[in-house]
């Protein structure tokens, strides 16, 4: 079998076409564009193509499709493929590390979604990013009115229409104002890149709710009380197919929601959650376990179980209703059911029972 590895820079690529027979190699440089990584898997004559996950992962594993060639998208997260006590670290050891880890069936891999679904996932960390952007913008405007001693409304309050107006009666064109005035200049700068960004997450939530209206996925999970319609795109993004996970366990470890294990002699400790996985699905689940505690009873009676009367951990009990949340949501579009509070278990660990 000859197997084709591809160290993947920005701008070039290391190939590394690794026979299993001889145990020989050829090294190649390449750049990383489509026709030129495209030459190089019908040179080589590759039976499968190997790379690490990425930017461009998603494009190559296309191409790969297209020729008809067996493809592994590498997890470097994986402790095997971590590099330990190396004096050296080029890019040609990283394409034979991945070569010969995958001729001895030892790569760690990571499922490539189809193209929709990855293209769903983008838009749904797009509209995390915007509106990231959007409270930074929020944050610094009102730095500057902090600088001025001028009072503005405090929490969403600010940004009503009425508001909004009051913010723009302060601004000014930079270029009007002398040096004792800046300060208005630079609000009128933010106020446009405030009004810019709120143009792109219209658009981007209107073609997320335009899909929501019509995928059964998204409207399956949103029977769930608490659980909402940004939570549930983004969820069907992430999980893709359900039955891709054999368990509970599997889909709260790629996630990252499961604790790390330390194990030494008779020993066996659980640390902290892993952490592993999409960190906006993480973060967006313990978002909607602290809220859907206070208005879902049975999440209530979930979070009030795990705690157990102590104030101290509260935060531990939200990030296993959080696990909870996404096992229940995952079993529920793997079996196609919509919610039943009746089949949801007391327990809080990732295999406890789930809705069927």
């Amino acid at each position: 079998m000859k197997i084709l590895a591809l160290d993947l820079g920005k701008y070039k690529s290391v190939g590394c076409t690794y026979d299993t027979v001889t145990l020989s190699e050829k090294y190649d440089t390449i750049a990383t564009r489509p026709q030129a990584i495209h030459d190089l898997i019908v040179e080589s004559a590759a039976d499968r193509l190997v790379i690490e996950v990425g930017t461009p992962a998603g494009w190559i594993y296309d191409l790969a499709q297209a020729l008809e060639v067996e493809c592994q998208v590498a997890n470097p997260n994986d402790e095997r493929w971590s590099w330990r006590k190396v004096t050296t670290k080029t890019d040609r050891k990283d394409a034979l590390k991945l070569a010969t880890l995958s001729a001895i069936d030892q790569l760690p891999t990571v499922t490539v979604p189809p193209m929709a679904d990855r293209q769903l996932r983008s838009l749904t960390r797009y509209r995390s990013k915007l509106i990231h952007r959007r409270t930074d913008i929020q944050n610094s405007i009102r730095a500057i009115f902090d600088a001025q001693g001028i009072a503005i409304p405090v929490g969403a309050k600010a940004w009503t229409i009425a508001a909004r107006e009051l913010l723009s009666s302060y601004a000014q064109p930079l270029d009007e104002v002398d040096v004792e005035q800046y300060w208005r200049g630079m609000l009128r700068s933010e106020l446009t890149g405030y009004d810019a960004v709120q143009t792109q997450l219209k658009a981007v939530n209107h073609a997320l709710e335009s899909r929501a209206k019509t995928c059964s996925s998204t409207i399956r999970l949103r029977t769930i009380p608490g659980v909402g319609q940004h939570l549930a795109e983004v969820l069907v993004a992430v999980i893709g197919d359900p039955k891709r996970f054999k368990s509970a366990k599997h889909v709260s470890s790629y996630v990252g929601l499961t604790p790390r294990l330390h194990q030494s002699g008779t020993m066996t400790r659980s640390g902290r959650i892993s952490k592993r996985g999409d960190r906006a699905l993480r973060s967006l689940l313990v978002e909607v376990a602290w809220v859907s505690q206070r208005y879902n009873p049975t999440f209530k009676h979930l979070f009030n179980h795990l705690v157990g009367g102590s104030v101290t951990r509260r935060k531990k009990a939200v990030v296993a209703l959080a696990r909870r949340i996404l096992v229940i949501a995952w079993s529920m579009l793997k079996h196609g059911t919509d919610w039943d509070a009746s089949k949801v278990g007391s327990g809080l660990g990732p295999s406890s029972p789930a809705p069927a």
